[in-house]
């Protein structure tokens, strides 16, 4: 069997955060998480993930700035 699929989660709750990895991985997914944009940009780099779910609202780099960055 291959690797699993990685997502990155990116919110500045905790408790939002941790859930949404907790259902993703009972989905079968390898979940990572950030807890705001800055990290989120170091993880994707590294981690290359498949897919980002993002919060919209976030402090320093919000949501929208993060797929942007990510994008580029």
């Amino acid at each position: 069997m291959g690797q699993l699929p990685t997502i990155l989660l990116v919110d500045d709750d905790r408790s939002i955060l941790r859930a949404l990895q907790i259902f993703r991985e009972r989905e079968g997914y390898h979940a990572v998480t950030a807890l705001n944009g800055e990290i989120a940009l170091a993880t994707a780099v590294t981690q290359k993930p498949s897919l980002t779910v993002t919060d919209w609202m976030m402090p320093r780099i919000d949501g929208v700035e993060l797929c942007r960055r990510l994008k580029k």
